[in-house]
């Protein structure tokens, strides 16, 4: 079982992301980055975080920076722009993301 974060917009509207994951992929959601970071500290199984969105992935990057260097791997749909944590997003094709990031997590 894989267990990936989706990270959308401050309004929720990009929450929507990616929805047909196979039986195998579990899928947790926040709406920002407060709240991702909450998720996270609050469960360890998470093997990567999916940014749905530029803006959520420079905010949540910069707070996990602060909290020290234990973080699952971090993605982003499409290019990664600038982070507080330089080459630590990586970007996925839009057009296939959960095909690209499950790849990289070597499923």
């Amino acid at each position: 079982m894989i267990t990936l974060l989706l990270v959308g917009s401050e309004d929720g509207s990009t929450l929507a992301g990616p929805t047909a994951a196979p039986p195998s992929v579990e899928l947790l959601r926040s709406a920002n980055a407060d709240e991702a970071l909450e998720v996270l500290s609050r469960n360890r199984r998470i093997d990567a975080v999916l940014f749905l969105d530029a803006d959520s992935a420079a905010k949540t990057a910069a707070l996990l920076a602060e909290e020290g260097p234990s973080w699952p791997p971090l993605f982003q749909v499409g290019e990664a722009g600038e982070s507080a944590v330089p080459g630590a997003i990586i970007p996925l094709d839009p057009a296939s993301v959960l095909e690209d990031l499950l790849g990289r997590l070597g499923e």
